[in-house]
């Protein structure tokens, strides 16, 4: 009796044993295997590293030239010379020389007239660093003149070769030269031509000087 009891249980498990794989498809559970050399491997973000270049531009600003109005007499008057000290540059000096009006008549106690001695021609000179430069004859405010037909406004002189190692600061004079003013104050001029500008008479003009950091 104990040993069909047996058997019916064996059959029991057997019977539930063949259900259970029946439910499963008649497989049992299988790990699947990995395949190291095909898997993927994890992806690392690359870094990169942006340079971004600045360049500074560096601005070289110009100045403009430096200018100086002058009204001097004749030779002999009371104010024969303007001068223009303390002009600091390296290796360039350019003068430009820009004929003026004439001026009130100054008279020997330095006072002013109230007359002026009209010219349309004029010369200069124009003195720097141990050297004067007579202009050439100028039209004033770009005249006509049939004393001076043709004749240029303006003329630059550059003393630049002048200018040595060590240096110090430069000094630039103007003198009255010569006109065509027919005025007849107390001196015969023989007729409007060019001829030395009289001690009383007053020629002007200006002075554009160019040098190391300054435009023309």
């Amino acid at each position: 009796m104990e040993t069909l009891n047996r058997k019916y249980i064996v059959i029991a498990l057997a019977a539930i044993a063949s259900a259970s794989l029946a439910g499963c498809g008649d497989q049992a559970y299988q790990e699947t295997p990995v395949d190291t050399a095909t898997a993927a491997s994890p992806v690392t973000p690359s870094s990169s590293t942006t340079t971004t270049e600045t360049t500074t531009e560096t601005e070289t600003t110009t100045l403009p030239a430096l200018t100086f109005s002058y009204e001097v007499t004749g030779a002999s008057g009371v104010d024969p010379v303007d001068s223009f000290g303390n002009i600091l540059t390296d290796n360039i000096l350019k003068v430009k020389v820009v004929a003026g009006t004439a001026g009130q008549i100054r008279l020997s106690d330095g006072t002013y007239s109230n007359w002026s001695a009209a010219y349309q021609c004029v010369q200069y000179k124009i003195s720097a660093l141990g050297q004067t430069v007579t202009t050439q004859v100028l039209a004033v405010d770009g005249g006509n003149s049939y004393i001076c037909p043709g004749a240029p406004s303006e003329q630059t002189i550059d003393f630049s070769s002048r200018l040595t190692s060590g240096h110090g600061a430069v000094t630039v004079t103007v003198q009255a030269y010569r006109y065509d003013s027919c005025l007849n104050y107390g001196y015969n001029f023989g007729g409007c031509a060019m001829h030395t500008v009289y001690y009383t008479h007053t020629v002007t003009g200006t002075l554009d000087i160019q040098t190391n950091g300054t435009g023309s």
